[in-house]
């Protein structure tokens, strides 16, 4: 409640002087009459009353200014007793910096994080703490960032490697703003004469004109570079016409080994020969954009070690539709490769190389709409049987939807040919994407798949596996629906054994959704 409003001197003397004339009136009404001497007395008695209500009034607010004092003080003390202020600074930092790792680098500015602005002894902490500035964002703005907070937010970082990100997209405002891309490009060219040769991982997504905008740079740290061309140096313009997108700024990087490139515009050289780890993004999926990803990774056969190819499809369209499919010249050889992920469409460009030492495979996203197209069927094109067999260690299928007995059969041929696996992970998280209904139909389908039954002539399938991890994303009713055959798989893989001379593992760990009691060990 608010504090009541406090008398004043005049405003008692006022009352008083108020309550003595109606009781003059009060008395006159009633026949009295006072005389000369008796109103001297009852005025001096007013004023001595509207003193004594004055000193009241005072001492009121005194103890007022001493309470709030005090209650200033013992929160003062309750904030220095509380249990934060016994942290040491080392430990302080270390929660500062977990804390901050929780926001992507796209939603940081130059300003300063919310933690310094606490108070000063946070403010002191946070600001000698390096690691919390090593995470440059250049987002799109309206105005350019003053050159001397861009210069104190990097000096904060010491001499830390840095990871750079710059911004241009258009669709994030929705309208063509030239001037936004000029300034990101300003800020970027200022950024990389303060700091370039720390940087260990640049992301550039944007105009054209950011990359035109560079001088060329020393990058003995660099290891790590993503290169997304948004928008081609003319708007409304062909790309097909464009001139070759610019990286020869980015050269002089003798220690890159990782790139990301959106292939969606064709007139982009990456000028790195010995990358080890390449990401691709693709728009369309298309039989142009996959050409350039078949001829890219042929180029680096003989380096490359970790391949990505990515086809975010749009939100609401899963599973996506399958990918066109374009005739292969030539089959490359990819001697190196070890570990291999696919997201959405990207599978359909697999069938261009070969992979003879590959050990790790991802596919995330995805469909096998029939026998003839899907990803089942590009993989198996990729790499023929025996090869397949002696190198592939560890599966991991996220999303991954097969429709129809065609598409069925083309996975457990596929896992057939897995005869040196022994990790599998399916997660079948299709969310509200698909219906429960087909996700019990695909849980309950792939467990008889990896049941081992000799009289079916699985037995030998995925002889090797040891490691197993099933999530159904499951309710109260998959549960119940899943619970029998998943006992029954176990059962068929808790021991080893040997079947007409193939010698079959058995399972040392098992994971899932579906309850604590199934899993291993």
């Amino acid at each position: 409640m608010p504090p009541k409003k406090k008398r004043t001197a005049a405003s008692s003397a006022a009352l008083v002087q108020q309550a003595s004339r109606v009781a003059s009136l009060d008395m006159q009404r009633g026949g009295a009459v006072l005389s000369e001497s008796q109103k001297r007395d009852v005025r001096a008695s007013s004023a001595a009353l509207a003193l004594e209500l004055g000193r009241i009034d005072e001492e009121a607010a005194r103890l007022a200014a001493t309470r709030s004092a005090v209650q200033g003080q013992a929160d003062l003390n309750a904030s220095l007793l509380a249990p934060v202020r016994k942290l040491s600074h080392d430990l302080l930092s270390e929660i500062f910096v977990l804390v901050v790792a929780d926001y992507r680098i796209q939603d940081r500015n130059f300003g300063t994080p919310a933690i310094a602005r606490v108070c000063y002894d946070w403010r002191y902490v946070a600001f000698s703490i390096p690691q919390l500035w090593t995470l440059v964002n250049i987002p799109n703005a309206w105005t350019r960032t003053p050159e001397a907070e861009v210069e104190a937010f990097v000096a904060r970082s010491c001499q830390l490697p840095l990871h750079v990100h710059v911004e241009a997209y258009i669709w994030k405002v929705m309208e063509i703003c030239v001037e936004e891309w000029e300034k990101s490009a300003e800020t970027l060219k200022h950024i990389a004469r303060l700091s370039a040769w720390r940087w260990r991982k640049l992301d550039i997504w944007g105009h054209f004109l950011v990359f035109t905008s560079q001088d060329t740079l020393d990058l003995p740290m660099l290891e790590s570079v993503l290169v997304a061309p948004t928008i081609w140096d003319d708007w409304g313009r062909d790309v097909s016409e464009g001139r070759r997108l610019p990286l020869d700024f980015l050269r002089k990087a003798p220690n890159l080994r990782d790139a990301t490139w959106e292939v969606g515009y064709p007139h982009v050289s990456l000028p790195w020969p010995a990358l080890t780890a390449m990401t691709y993004i693709l728009r369309d999926a298309d039989a142009d954009e996959l050409g350039r990803v078949a001829a890219d990774i042929s180029r680096r056969a003989e380096t490359l070690e970790v391949l990505h190819i990515r086809h975010e499809h749009e939100v609401g369209k899963f599973p996506p539709t399958s990918a066109p499919t374009f005739v292969i010249h030539k089959v490359s050889v990819a001697p190196n490769l070890r570990s291999l992920a696919v997201l959405g469409l990207g599978h359909a460009a697999l069938p261009t190389f070969a992979a003879p030492s590959l050990s790790q495979m991802t596919l995330l996203h995805t469909v096998q709409t029939s026998g003839d197209n899907g990803p089942f069927t590009s993989i198996r094109r990729m790499l023929h049987a025996p090869r397949l067999a002696h190198s592939l260690r560890t599966l991991r299928l996220e999303r991954v939807f097969c429709s129809g007995n065609r598409a069925w059969m083309q996975l457990i041929l596929f896992l057939d040919d897995l005869r040196a696996l022994s990790d599998l992970q399916v997660l079948c998280n299709y969310g509200r994407d698909a219906k429960m209904v087909d996700v019990i139909y695909v849980g309950v389908k792939l467990l008889h798949c990896l049941t081992r039954n000799e009289a079916a002539g699985s037995a030998e399938r995925l002889p090797s596996l040891t490691h197993l991890s099933l999530h159904f994303d499951s309710d109260r009713y998959s549960l119940g629906k899943l619970q029998k055959p998943l006992k029954v798989l176990l059962d068929s893989r808790k021991s080893e054994s040997v079947v007409d001379g193939v010698s079959l593992k058995a399972l040392v760990q098992f994971t899932s959704d579906l309850g604590q009691e199934f899993e291993i060990p």
